[in-house]
């Protein structure tokens, strides 16, 4: 089926919708629009900005969009060295999360094993994610996601009330080495550098409205910009710090797209490795894969169609 008519500019050159928006993105464009996509195509300065740190904000806004978020983790992590440190760091992540929740307790001052944020955020991971197993029926997917969220439920709660009980979280401290928070910041940081060996950078983290190549976009070879390469350079500086975040925040959402990605290597449901892999084919190979839709077109808009 043709999905164009979903493109903000159906006659932008080369872009393609492969799959139709799910029903989260055309929740965000209808509600969130001023995001995600402005009605002039830029946005406010403050748009503008979020849209630059965050880079893809449906990816970041989305829960349950699974053509979507498996197209692309597909397509940010293309080397072995982002894909292995994802699949380590989320865990770790998560797990540290839970460490820092369970020390927080609904009654009382002490926490307890059943009283404690981090089981009800590791209950919901697992919820969460036999949802998204189930509506693709990857059963197997799903009783393999909610024994993970068990494992560094129970690991992350015994962590944080017994390993770490009595060193008070400390930032400025010696302390700060018994910190679940400053060690979850610590893995989202070294995914963010995982991203170094990626081939090009993506539309937003730089102006171009295409993927570019890091020389290319610093020494200014193909693309023309109104900025000198210092401001270029200080551009990119600002990523690690922007890339930590996006990846703190992504960590529960994608760490079920890293298990994913690991059993269909390993010949696990063919059928949706072959689809994925399809629609991540073909992007790839335009040298333009879209950040805001599954298809070609890089940092194009998508819009509700018109009635």
């Amino acid at each position: 089926m043709d999905f164009n008519h979903y493109l903000k500019n159906e006659k932008t050159e080369k872009a393609q919708v492969f799959v139709e928006p799910s029903k989260e993105a055309r929740f965000l464009l209808k509600y969130f629009g001023w995001l995600v996509s402005p009605k002039d195509g830029k946005g406010n300065r403050f748009s503008q900005l979020l849209r630059m740190i965050i880079v893809s904000p449906f990816s970041q806004l989305s829960l349950f969009s699974f053509d979507y978020q498996s197209y692309t983790f597909e397509i940010f992590h293309q080397t072995k060295v982002a894909r292995i440190t994802h699949f380590i760091c989320m865990l770790f992540v998560n797990l540290l999360v839970i460490a820092g929740l369970s020390q927080v307790s609904f009654f009382g001052n002490t926490p307890t094993t059943f009283l404690n944020i981090g089981l009800i955020y590791a209950s919901i991971l697992g919820i969460w994610y036999f949802i998204i197993a189930a509506s693709q029926r990857l059963w197997l997917w799903g009783m393999v996601l909610v024994l993970v969220a068990l494992a560094i439920g129970a690991l992350g709660i015994y962590t944080g009330q017994t390993l770490l009980a009595g060193h008070p979280i400390q930032w400025l401290t010696l302390e700060a080495f018994y910190n679940p928070w400053l060690w979850a910041i610590v893995s989202a940081f070294l995914m963010t550098i995982s991203h170094i060996p990626e081939p090009k950078l993506a539309p937003r983290v730089t102006p171009n409205n295409e993927w570019v190549a890091v020389q290319d976009f610093v020494l200014d070879k193909e693309h023309k910009e109104n900025t000198h390469i210092i401001q270029r350079i200080i551009r990119l500086a600002f990523f690690p710090f922007w890339g930590t975040f996006n990846e703190f925040w992504a960590s529960p959402k994608l760490m079920p797209y890293t298990f994913l990605a690991a059993m269909t290597n390993i010949g696990y449901a063919p059928k949706t490795y072959s689809k994925i892999q399809s629609y991540v084919s073909r992007a790839l190979e335009s040298g333009n894969p879209a950040l805001d839709y599954v298809g070609i077109g890089g940092g194009s808009f998508i819009q509700l169609p018109k009635t």
